[in-house]
């Protein structure tokens, strides 16, 4: 009859010398070593993205309410001078630009940490 494929290896295994043996043991430990590398570093990435994808989630959502507080105060501003019956643009300048600038603040430094996430992202 015939034997399988299995029953061969067995077979072939049984009789080979023992340089062959070692030889066949360490391929199979590397082997076995980088499969658990694999392993390690597609969790590692998984983790890296999850970690990123949060960052920039929260990084938005931070950023967005920054721009409400920042649309919030300009429209007090502006009630507050129509109060006051101010029309005057020298004496509005000053604050719209700090306020900008406080966004402009906000959004650069939320732009550098998705830089930063996306950088640990593609490091891996």
């Amino acid at each position: 009859g015939t034997i399988t494929r299995g029953q061969f290896a067995a077979f072939m295994r049984k009789f080979e010398s023992p340089s062959l043996r070692r030889r066949r043991l360490s391929e199979e430990r590397g082997n076995r070593l980088a499969e658990r590398i694999d392993n390690i570093v597609l969790r590692d990435n998984e983790h890296l993205e999850y970690t990123g994808r949060s960052l920039r989630d929260r990084t938005a959502k931070q950023f967005e309410a920054l721009e409400a507080e920042t649309t919030r105060l300009q429209q007090e501003t502006a009630a507050l001078q129509r109060r006051r019956g101010d029309q005057s643009r020298n004496n509005t300048e000053p604050i719209p630009l700090a306020l900008s600038s406080a966004a402009q603040l906000a959004q650069s430094s939320s732009k550098a940490t998705l830089l930063a996430s996306d950088a640990a992202i593609g490091r891996a």
